[in-house]
């Protein structure tokens, strides 16, 4: 369901409302910019937030690509279901 919401909100309703207010590049960049900020981690996993940037940065992409939230939201369960399957193998 995480794919779900946040793909509404972050690339639905906000990289929506970017583009409403600035350049395609810069309403990308605002909405993986939040889209990081809520994705925060411990000092030791520095990178996390900055991988996330990245990841809404294409997932933004995506969604102006295909003009739908639809392949966004299915990479971004994708993307989950493949991580969340590696940290139960540890």
């Amino acid at each position: 369901t995480s794919a779900v919401g946040e793909e509404l909100f972050f690339r639905g309703f906000l990289l929506g409302l970017g583009l409403t207010f600035l350049p395609v590049w810069g309403a990308v960049l605002a909405q993986a910019l939040l889209f990081a900020a809520f994705h925060p981690a411990p000092r030791a996993a520095w990178a996390y937030p900055l991988w996330t940037g990245l990841i809404g940065a294409w997932f933004g992409v995506i969604t102006i690509a295909s003009g739908s939230v639809v392949p966004g939201m299915l990479a971004h369960y994708v993307f989950n279901h493949l991580n969340f399957n590696q940290l139960l193998e540890i």
